[in-house]
């Protein structure tokens, strides 16, 4: 669920860790991060859903099997 719809960026994510980076693909410069470790004391796992504008949509399961799902506007 990295893949980025209709927006030439380049999107990394980690799952396991739950940080998200998007690059501008010219000069691979950070565009938007966020590091989910930073945000929650709850391990998870971490699914990541991109559209152009900045909007993620982020799903996370944790431990207990307990479901999230997170919307955010990167500037």
């Amino acid at each position: 669920m990295t893949q980025a719809k209709e927006t030439d960026e380049i999107v990394v994510a980690s799952a396991k860790s739950g940080t998200f980076l998007s690059l501008n693909p010219k000069d691979l410069s950070v565009k938007h991060e966020l590091d989910m470790s930073g945000i929650s004391t709850v391990k998870s796992t971490y699914a990541f859903l991109y559209e152009r504008g900045g909007e993620l949509y982020v799903h996370a399961i944790d431990d207990n099997v307990n479901e999230t799902i997170l919307h955010y506007s990167l500037k």
